[in-house]
């Protein structure tokens, strides 16, 4: 046996029939330049169960991810894309940088101007001051393509 083989726990056979190495059989793995016996394996931390404190913190970050705060989701004044709240940016319109890009080039009758630029009304803010701005659109309209 060189340093470069593991023994390896029970292999379960595709009939379902269990299948014993014997402690000195073991598989070689590249790379691996240390001897890890069943034993060992099974002795040491690897498939230990987390302890009360990892868990307790696991569920609290799922709950605070999956929280409705978390899930809330708005509209992008610019493309009318529903996203993330937290992939969102409420701005401004006088500060919307490049905001030329939002005049439309063409008017129509059924086109909602706001301050000349055509926005999704449903991503604008209770003042109607402000509008909602994916993080997309913002860089966008930052690079002024």
């Amino acid at each position: 046996m060189n340093d470069s083989e593991v023994t390896v726990p029970p292999i379960v056979a595709s009939n379902n029939t269990a299948k014993q190495l014997a402690s000195s059989e073991t598989i070689g793995f590249p790379g691996v330049a240390s001897q890890v016996t069943a034993e060992r394996l099974v002795a040491s931390e690897f498939m230990a169960s987390p302890s009360q404190s990892v868990l307790n913190d696991m569920i609290s970050r799922f709950i605070d991810a999956s929280s409705n705060e978390a899930l809330k989701t708005t509209a992008c004044g610019s493309c009318a894309r529903e996203t993330s709240l937290a992939e969102c940016e409420e701005i401004a319109l006088k500060d919307i940088p490049n905001k030329h890009h939002l005049i439309p080039h063409s008017p129509h009758a059924a086109h909602e101007l706001v301050n000349g630029l055509l926005i999704y009304p449903a991503a604008l803010g209770a003042s109607k001051e402000t509008m909602h701005l994916c993080d997309g659109c913002r860089n966008h309209l930052k690079k002024d393509v």
